[in-house]
């Protein structure tokens, strides 16, 4: 590797913000809850930061985890899902246009990644998702949760990213839904522990609860404040803003 590649490499690398995070959503016929935290960490753990990673356009809300940017590619996910939800269409056909955008700049990221440190990316990208993304929306007064899974596979000398797809309503969601993204290590023994927590708790405060419980657990990925936003066919309701102002 020359001494340009080098350099290439290394701004690629540390120009990627890897959002750990924790989010939680709920949805069922008439609400839908989600909850995130504010900590961001850079790849090299070099700088660390708070960020609202709960986003909306054109009346559609997403949070998101793993990797939010590449500044040193123009890469944002938060930008080209705002562009894909301010364009028309179902909620559904948006989301499948930011699936367009976004796959094949990140197939090629994920590749140089891999040829430039084989290592970072064995160990932070290999048959691992590298975006996650939950989309909410109500449309005709049905409620929606649309959630992403982005996994980046070796593929001969390349890279290949598997999308993975779960839609509330829809096959495997009929009534209500769940989602976790980001670090979730502490939801998911919570939720094994307590599966009726939504009714025990209400919707919100559960919500509210597991983000917490991440966040109790493993400060150094997952940190504060929280976000929640309440989402019903009447539109949109902070409980919490967080780093959303």
């Amino acid at each position: 590797m020359n001494n340009r590649q080098v350099i290439s490499v290394f701004l690629l690398c540390t120009g990627v913000a890897i959002g750990q995070t924790s989010i939680v959503a709920i949805r069922t016929h008439d609400t839908v809850v989600i909850g995130a935290d504010s900590k961001i960490n850079r790849a090299d753990h070099s700088e660390t930061w708070n960020s609202c990673k709960i986003k909306s356009a054109n009346n559609v809300f997403w949070g998101y985890a793993r990797i939010l940017a590449v500044p040193s590619r123009s890469f944002d996910v938060s930008s080209i899902a705002a562009r894909a939800m301010s364009g028309t269409g179902t909620t559904s056909e948006r989301v499948s246009n930011f699936e367009e955008a976004l796959v094949p700049q990140l197939t090629q990221i994920m590749a140089d990644l891999k040829k430039g440190d084989p290592v970072w990316f064995q160990a932070n990208a290999e048959n691992q998702s590298v975006v996650e993304i939950v989309f909410v929306a109500f449309e005709a007064h049905v409620s929606y949760m649309l959630l992403r899974y982005f996994k980046a596979r070796s593929y001969g000398l390349g890279v290949q990213i598997e999308t993975v797809r779960k839609d509330c309503p829809g096959a495997e969601c009929k009534d209500a839904g769940y989602a976790a993204i980001g670090h979730h290590i502490a939801v998911d023994a919570e939720l094994a522990r307590n599966p009726a927590i939504w009714r025990k708790m209400g919707l919100v405060k559960a919500v509210q609860y597991l983000v917490q419980s991440e966040m109790n657990s493993y400060p150094d990925v997952v940190g504060p404040p929280i976000a929640i936003l309440e989402l019903t066919a009447q539109g949109p309701h902070w409980i919490q803003k967080g780093k959303c102002q």
